[in-house]
């Protein structure tokens, strides 16, 4: 899994958001605002990371269980698909 081609993570006051660019500005309507656990698992997408080890990534950041990790991994991804920003073609 990785983030579509032409989307941007910015930190911007307060937040941290994910931001259209080239061809996407045209047809992607707004901006999606991550949390701090999404800003791990985006960050481990730009690297394209499978599940597992995004699970690994919130494990070592925020010592957690992987049922918890998972959990946030599952809904996060959930959220990135609804958004139109996971590229899931290499599944």
């Amino acid at each position: 899994m990785k983030i579509k081609k032409d989307f941007l993570l910015r930190e911007v006051p307060g937040m941290n958001v994910v931001m259209p660019t080239g061809e996407n500005v045209r047809t992607f309507e707004g901006a999606v605002i991550l949390n701090e656990t999404a800003v791990v698992i985006y960050k481990e997408l730009e690297k394209g990371a499978d599940r597992e080890a995004l699970i690994a990534a919130l494990q070592k950041e925020y010592a957690v269980d992987a049922a918890t990790a998972g959990a946030d991994v599952d809904m996060t991804l959930d959220s990135f698909r609804d958004a139109g920003i996971l590229d899931e073609s290499n599944i």
